[in-house]
């Protein structure tokens, strides 16, 4: 029963997110990923009030990150309270999570990111996502966005991925997150590598450009289309992956107009993606996107005040009661 709570405090705190939707089927799916998790070793404690859960905190296996090694995945959420706060921070220090750990938090629990903190955990990312017809409308109305590749960028070129291209994408990410991996801790992985291929190769649906210059793929610009529980019908998960010396030419904008006037007609309702650059997240604000979550691991790379343009009032949105 426990775990029913669990999920639905879980639901409860999502909704209150401009940025999530979640009807009964996504409730449906916060117990069962609940339930598989502890079915495959996992750990979920609840703090029970009055017949509700008031708190929860669960250790699952890591079973979307592509990393080498042990992870697990860690989700927390508290209604508002002190007696809530204390309770999860007792639950931390006896849980002691292993340095593996990647942490998924609501962005307005401050005093839960705080608790996670003292654990040594800080923020490693933010999630972002809001609805596709917004984020274009307002794309259309930036002139930018309306540039053409060859203008930004001299002798580049944009087309269609093609499956000849897929060695070369793949050693763009060696490339790009083997220099930088504190934006994509597992992006250089080639266990993550694998998990591109197989979804370039098999069933997956999706929008994806490369930019070519001189003869060699130098950025990926794209999305993935997938029936959605939490923003239904189905959403777009961005993929932006550009060589050093192509960015600060302005080609985000021309990428994100391109990928969603293809997405939004094919039922692409959201605009998804995770991400640690103050680019992105400049890009996702401006198109009305929200977060809706942020990403904590055990020593993260970034100076404190990094992500507070995306943790304002503004960027989390009118938050329901």
């Amino acid at each position: 029963m426990d775990v029913f709570r669990a999920a639905a405090l879980r639901h409860r705190q999502l909704r209150r997110s401009p940025g999530y939707v979640g009807g009964p089927a996504a409730l449906d799916f916060h117990v069962d990923k609940l339930m598989r998790g502890m079915a495959d070793g996992g750990r979920v404690r609840v703090k029970v009030e009055g017949g509700e859960a008031r708190a929860m905190v669960a250790v699952l296996p890591g079973e979307y990150v592509p990393a080498s090694g042990s992870v697990s995945f860690v989700l927390a959420h508290q209604a508002t309270g002190a007696a809530e706060a204390a309770w999860l921070a007792e639950q931390l220090e006896e849980l002691d999570l292993p340095r593996s750990a990647h942490v998924k938090l609501c962005p307005w629990d401050v005093d839960l990111r705080e608790a996670f903190e003292a654990q040594g955990f800080g923020l490693a990312s933010v999630c972002l996502q809001g609805r596709s017809d917004v984020a274009l409308a307002r794309l259309l109305r930036l002139p930018q966005s309306a540039r053409c590749v060859e203008e930004l960028v001299p002798g580049a070129r944009l087309r269609r991925l093609q499956r000849s291209d897929l060695d070369a994408v793949i050693a763009l990410y060696e490339e790009v997150f083997g220099a930088e991996p504190e934006y994509c801790p597992f992006g250089a992985e080639p266990a993550y590598h694998a998990l591109l291929l197989r979804r370039f190769h098999g069933e997956a649906h999706g929008v994806h450009y490369v930019v070519e210059r001189e003869g060699r793929v130098r950025g990926l610009l794209g999305c993935w289309i997938r029936d959605d529980l939490h923003t239904p019908p189905a959403s777009a998960g961005m993929d932006l992956l550009l060589g050093a010396e192509l960015r600060g030419h302005g080609l985000s904008w021309v990428a994100y107009r391109r990928i969603l006037e293809e997405a939004f007609p094919r039922g692409a309702a959201w605009i998804k993606g995770t991400t640690g650059q103050p680019s992105v997240i400049h890009a996702a604000l401006a198109m009305g996107r929200v977060t809706t979550a942020v990403d904590l691991l055990r020593d993260a790379p970034f100076a404190p005040g990094w992500f507070d343009r995306a943790l304002t009032p503004e960027a989390l949105g009118t938050l329901a009661d």
